[in-house]
């Protein structure tokens, strides 16, 4: 029954058949069914609701119940409550009600008999759901077909129509498109029953989307606005079987036993993204480099393209680090070979973008440090020469990583003391922008910038007590992202667009808007699974990391809007749109 399609709750993929098969059912099973508590708790809820109401009118108190339960759940649909929690203990409870409700109907068809006994007072059974010992064994031994049938026809019209909406109900519990209620019969990326019987749909009612590198200049699609959807195909790596990744975001190999979070796919609104084919993107870096310039979230994802392109290479070996460094959190820059195709996926370390660097003669006894925001960080000679530079900033621009650790800002000589985070922000994006229109040859380079990835911390920080652990499904619902997440995005797009109005030449640049489709991901961190067994891990509850994410995951669906975008320039570039273009998910 729970095998087809995932159980659809107000316009949202809310628990998909897996969570059924390895956390509800064997819960039940374990923990009622095996312990000889299911026959009590059916039985017993069965015997109370009967012998007041009657079988029926109880069916119509459960199916009420129910009901407003989805009713619930529709009105909380924006809301971040529907927690794990809830969501098992409703399924169960749902389940068990849905058993009484088939008690109920052997009842009525007098195929079923329980004994009354004084309430919470079963004798233990054998193990199973309905004790041989409570059937009228000779009602079981003569029945036959004809005397079933003359039981039915004995029933009365109302106890039919009864017997009759509790199947149906029963049945539409499972099988409706619950998005259905939510969205006034709308449904997009679900093909609801259509699954189960063989029937194909599309994403909208009455078209098919376009393949994102199908479209022409003309055509416009956001592929930043859209929604997760599950997808059983994922991941398209195992972390065992990636060579170049670091230990922290090995959350599987470091003891995460769920595995929903790596089975979650990014779906735009209005188009097909291109399925992630890294033999495709290899052929077209043959004799480039690809650099990720910036923070440890950058890395995050460096990590991960790593890996996705990995799987097209069959000798390993032939990958490597052309200065033989191991692939840590190191300092500087680490640059990794794919022999085969001579291309290289670089990684440089400059969380902010600008140089930090001593302060200058004469300044305050506070300043330690200051960041240069006028000056590119040192690193960004080896990089500009790169033929994709995918840039990154925002994670240390921060109280707690500047001014509390005595980092100042600066321009030309002068220590700005009062100078505020936001301006100091403003001021190291324009000269980023300054930066790729002087020196960057973008007929040659393409430049990506990605957006700020956020963070789920809950109750503090990252060294206050702030976790993430307890989640394992993402936020499906359509609330907007908070002012705070969308400060640093705010911020590139207003200066990106005050440079590009302000200047005779706009500034080629193509934006990895990340930060909305990331907001709804909080069961993605690495969370206390940075630490492996070797290394005592899992991590203390108090020490989390809900900045990072694991591996195979989140970073892997930027990696496929990179892919994407990557593409769609070199298609461009080209001149043509829909040839040779890879198979759209």
């Amino acid at each position: 029954m729970f095998t087809g399609s995932p159980l659809i709750i107000n316009n949202h993929y809310i628990i998909k058949p897996t969570i059924y098969q390895y956390i509800i059912k064997p819960t039940i099973y374990q923990y009622i069914i095996k312990q000889e508590h299911t026959h009590t708790l059916v039985c017993e809820i069965h015997e109370c609701l009967s012998s007041s109401f009657g079988p029926h009118t109880s069916n119509l108190l459960i199916l009420s119940y129910l009901s407003l339960s989805l009713s619930l759940l529709h009105k909380q649909k924006d809301s971040p409550l529907l927690s794990k929690f809830f969501l098992i203990t409703h399924t169960t409870v749902c389940f068990v009600f849905v058993c009484v409700c088939v008690v109920n109907l052997l009842v009525s068809f007098s195929l079923f008999k329980i004994s009354r006994r004084p309430f919470c007072q079963i004798p233990k059974q054998t193990n199973t759901l309905f004790p041989k010992s409570n059937f009228d064994k000779e009602s079981e031994k003569n029945m036959t077909h004809l005397e079933f049938l003359k039981k039915f026809k004995k029933l009365k019209p109302s106890e039919l129509s009864c017997v009759f909406v509790s199947f149906c109900f029963i049945l539409c519990l499972f099988f409706l498109d619950y998005r259905s209620v939510g969205s006034g019969f709308r449904a997009r990326g679900h093909r609801g029953l259509g699954v189960w019987f063989g029937f194909s749909g599309s994403s909208h009612p009455g078209h098919d989307l376009f393949g994102f590198l199908e479209m022409g200049p003309g055509q416009k699609c956001d592929i930043f606005d859209g929604s997760w959807v599950w997808d059983e195909s994922y991941p398209l790596y195992e972390s065992k079987d990636c060579l170049l990744l670091d230990d922290g975001f090995r959350c599987s190999e470091n003891g995460r036993l769920d595995q929903f979070y790596t089975k979650w796919r990014w779906q735009p609104n209005d188009c097909n993204l291109p399925r992630f084919d890294a033999k495709t993107m290899l052929e077209r870096l043959r004799n480039r480099r690809l650099a990720f310039v910036g923070d440890s979230i950058g890395r995050n994802q460096w990590e991960s393209l790593l890996c996705l392109l990995s799987t097209a290479v069959t000798n390993k070996s032939s990958i490597y680090e052309v200065n033989g460094r191991p692939i840590t959190k190191h300092t500087g820059f680490l640059v990794f070979k794919f022999a085969e195709f001579n291309c290289t996926i670089e990684y440089y370390r400059a969380p902010y973008l600008v140089l930090q660097s001593r302060p200058p003669a004469g300044s305050p006894k506070q300043v330690r440090t200051t960041l240069k925001l006028d000056k590119m960080d040192w690193g960004s000679v080896k990089w500009k020469g790169a033929d994709v530079i995918v840039f990154n900033s925002g994670h240390w621009w921060n109280s707690e990583k500047t001014i509390r650790e005595g980092c100042y800002f600066q321009e030309s000589e002068d220590v700005k003391m009062n100078m505020s985070i936001e301006t100091a922000y403003q001021k190291s994006v324009d000269t980023v922008l300054n930066w790729i229109s002087k020196e960057v040859d973008t007929n040659k380079t393409q430049v990506v910038f990605r957006s700020f990835s956020p963070v789920h911390f809950r109750g503090g920080d990252w060294k206050s007590g702030g976790s993430c652990h307890l989640e394992t499904l993402p936020d499906l619902s359509s609330s907007p992202v908070s002012p705070s997440t969308m400060f640093f995005p705010n911020i590139v797009g207003s200066v990106l667009s005050k440079h590009n109005n302000g200047s005779s030449s706009q500034t080629t640049l193509d934006l990895l808007n990340v930060t909305y489709m990331s907001s709804k991901r909080k069961d993605g961190h690495a969370s206390v699974f940075y630490l492996g067994p070797k290394d005592g891990g899992p991590a203390p509850l108090r020490r989390q990391d809900c900045s990072h994410w694991c591996l195979p995951g989140v970073p892997d669906s930027w990696n496929e809007l990179l892919y994407a975008v990557f593409l769609k320039r070199e298609y461009s570039i080209a001149g043509n749109y829909t040839a040779n273009s890879p198979q759209p998910m």
